[in-house]
């Protein structure tokens, strides 16, 4: 004997709505997990770009003194 379910139109709304609040907490978590990831990634970049402008300045400073023992020899 076969049990035939019958599901009325409030249960199927209701289980539709389980379904789309499910799907909004997931993306809620995806959106918040994306986010977090970014501001890592956007705080390393930072700190990579203040050490690489932190070496560019000492090579520069370091040229800039090479250049100025050039043009010193340079009047001997």
């Amino acid at each position: 004997m076969a049990a035939v379910i019958r599901v009325t139109r409030d249960a199927r709304i209701g289980l539709s709505l389980m379904i789309l609040e499910n799907a909004i907490t997931l993306l809620t978590e995806l959106l918040t997990k994306l986010t977090r990831d970014n501001n890592k990634r956007q705080q390393r970049s930072t700190h990579e770009e203040q050490k690489s402008n932190a070496m560019f300045n000492s090579f520069g400073k370091c040229l800039s003194m090479h250049s100025q023992t050039w043009v010193y020899f340079s009047f001997l």
